[in-house]
């Protein structure tokens, strides 16, 4: 039978996401872009193949599978960060989807031994109704959008194959955007559309197609919302 094991016990929490553009920290334009890219990279990579999930408005929720004291598979379950809080209704919706009690046969269905020794964390969202402004998501539910196996990142092949076995959603990508400069004159004409009827689309978080870090050792990933962007505003470029 898994064990339940402390939110803090391997389990990382998910790296920031930049926007694209510097903001002014101060004065009447203070919060909007300044025109400058965060990083250079950005805009170096513009043109490059990019994957570009629909950004859900909701809140970060990781699962942490690893192996107790025991052998038998633990698993934590946490917000975005260690002191978060997390609705009840949702937590209840999470443990629905990844049972504690019972045997642990899915769980290592899923991931090896060696996957387990090395910690599995799965980061999505929670959504829905009482969640942000995510009522017309409908009904408090998680969608995966990542997963971490030590410090490997996986793929979205690997990705969407988690999400079927374990019965759950994963975050929708526009297959139809092919590169960062066109996630950005999307986002900012405001002619983005949501995989979710009636919903507002909050805008895009994109990763290069080939995973790339900076020279700090960070991920390279951004995002890009509709916010940002005022409808008089010109496109970035």
């Amino acid at each position: 039978m898994a064990q339940k094991i402390d939110v803090r016990t391997g389990m990382t929490e998910y790296h920031k996401i930049n926007s694209i553009q510097k903001r002014y920290d101060d004065g009447p334009l203070k919060g909007q872009f300044t025109g400058e890219w965060v990083d250079p990279v950005y805009e170096y990579l513009q043109d490059c193949q990019w994957i570009c999930r629909e950004k859900i408005d909701g809140t970060n929720i990781r699962i942490h599978y690893g192996l107790a004291e025991d052998g038998s598979v633990a698993r934590a379950i946490g917000g975005r960060s260690n002191n978060s809080s997390i609705p009840a209704p949702l937590y209840q919706r999470i443990e629905a989807l990844f049972p504690l009690d019972g045997d642990d046969t899915l769980v290592r269905s899923i991931f090896d031994e060696s996957a387990l020794q090395a910690g599995v964390t799965l980061y999505g969202e929670g959504f829905g109704a009482g969640i942000q402004k995510g009522g017309n998501y409908g009904p408090v539910d998680f969608i995966l959008f990542d997963v971490q196996v030590g410090g490997w990142w996986l793929d979205e092949e690997n990705i969407t194959d988690i999400a079927q076995k374990f019965g759950v959603q994963r975050v929708p990508i526009y297959e139809s955007i092919a590169t960062l400069r066109e996630a950005i004159t999307k986002v900012s004409t405001h002619s983005l559309m949501s995989h979710w009827e009636g919903v507002e689309v909050e805008g895009i978080v994109a990763v290069p197609a080939v995973p790339l870090f900076d020279r700090r050792g960070n991920r390279i990933v951004v995002k890009v919302k509709g916010r940002d962007y005022p409808k008089t505003q010109a496109t970035a470029s």
